[in-house]
């Protein structure tokens, strides 16, 4: 009897143990859902970056001023692979980068390597460059993430660039994108310097273009018209062109853009003084901060992904649906269903906690139907995942849902 008891109540201390552990995932993956982005955002007038936790707004932390080498900060984007924040200081005539906390500040770039009252700047990740455009000659310049072997690739003279600040690459296809801001233009060439060529022009709505962001994954660019009042969108060749928001959404010359991780949601600046975001098919805009006078905020960058709601059945476009998976949580595989209503290109991804995506589970066209798929937790290298928290997002068209899940290894 004593040694049915004595096991008894080690199976029973172990059932505890596990439950508390269960329920410790749970809270956490709770926590984590609650909050998976962080905005960083430049206040050239305090030669400043701050940041904050789309969970707690209110909580700004001031990551990097003045004593850090802060001269009129502009634009700011993300090196999300090494988790480096890339800037440029318009009166400095320098671009800067570092760690997401403010910590291992490096120069990398100065006037004697051709920066001339830097404004716009975009990363190339997968081959190590950053780009970035001067205010100064109206030219559009690369070099290495360490600032090595620094190039001159679009000249005003050369090329007609003048006045530009928004920029951006698509490495996959060695494009470049740029906002020819006083000429209304969106252009695009290789990043040889060749095929240069006008996508949209201010007959397609162009009014002072300001700041551009791209989603390279869905072949969509998204852009401020500061003179209009507005956020556009297209194809990466100028098609499909949309309005997603204006001036009744709140939008008060907007300046600059940035999407989070996972390609979900927008964020941009007004010129009045807000943080503003919404969906990016322009639904559920929202105002995450209110600055004013020298408080102001100008460049944007947003480091990770909060999960996108799904809306009510009613709005749903008719026949869509994402379900959850099950089981939840999962070891070792889980399945996903879905339905499309009419034929559609479908990306169906897994992105972890941080919003860097995980896993490819479908993409291109399907016909309408019900279908189901499964994960079997593992990466798009076929190496396996950790336990923690998992957003799976579907898009089909222009319907857009997530669902979260929770891997127990």
């Amino acid at each position: 009897m004593r040694t049915i008891s004595n096991n008894f109540q080690k199976h029973f201390k172990n059932f505890i143990y596990a439950l508390f552990f269960v329920m410790l995932l749970l809270i956490l993956a709770t926590n984590v859902l609650r909050a998976q982005s962080t905005v960083f955002w430049t206040v050239p007038r305090e030669n400043a970056i701050r940041s904050a936790s789309t969970n707690s707004p209110g909580d700004t932390t001031t990551i990097l001023d003045g004593t850090d080498g802060l001269n009129d900060p502009r634009m700011i984007t993300l090196d999300a692979a090494n988790q480096k924040i890339f800037w440029v200081n318009f009166n400095g005539n320098t671009i800067q980068s570092a760690d997401l906390d403010g910590t291992n500040v490096t120069t990398i770039l100065r006037l004697f390597q051709g920066v001339n009252f830097p404004y716009g700047i975009a990363l190339d990740e997968t081959n190590g460059q950053v780009y970035w455009s001067n205010w100064g000659d109206h030219s559009i310049h690369r070099a290495s993430l360490s600032g090595g072997a620094p190039q001159t690739l679009f000249t005003r003279a050369a090329h007609d660039i003048f006045a530009v600040i928004g920029i951006g690459v698509d490495a996959a296809n060695s494009k470049i994108y740029w906002l020819s801001r006083h000429n209304n233009r969106l252009r695009q060439a290789d990043v040889g310097c060749g095929n240069l060529q006008d996508i949209l022009t201010q007959a397609d709505g162009l009014s002072l273009p300001n700041s551009l962001a791209m989603d390279v994954t869905n072949s969509r660019i998204f852009w401020t018209n500061e003179g209009g009042n507005a956020i556009l969108s297209a194809d990466l060749d100028g098609g499909n062109l949309t309005t997603l928001l204006d001036a009744n959404d709140g939008l008060q010359q907007p300046l600059a853009l940035s999407l989070d991780a996972t390609a979900t949601r927008i964020y941009w600046t007004n010129s009045s003084g807000d943080i503003k975001r919404a969906h990016v098919d322009g639904s559920n805009a929202e105002t995450l901060l209110t600055f004013s006078g020298k408080k102001k905020a100008l460049g944007i960058a947003v480091s990770g992904s909060d999960p996108v709601a799904i809306p009510p059945k009613e709005n749903f476009p008719q026949g869509f649906a994402l379900k959850a998976n099950y089981p939840n949580p999962f070891n070792p595989s889980t399945t996903i269903d879905f339905k499309i209503g009419v034929r559609s290109t479908v990306s169906l991804k897994v992105y972890n906690a941080i919003g860097q995506e995980v896993k490819t589970l479908r993409e291109g066209v399907l016909a309408p139907g019900e279908y189901s798929l499964r994960w079997d937790a593992d990466n798009n290298f076929g190496e396996a995942a950790g336990s923690g928290v998992y957003v799976y997002r579907l898009i089909a068209g222009k319907f857009i849902a997530s669902q979260k899940m929770l891997l127990l290894r």
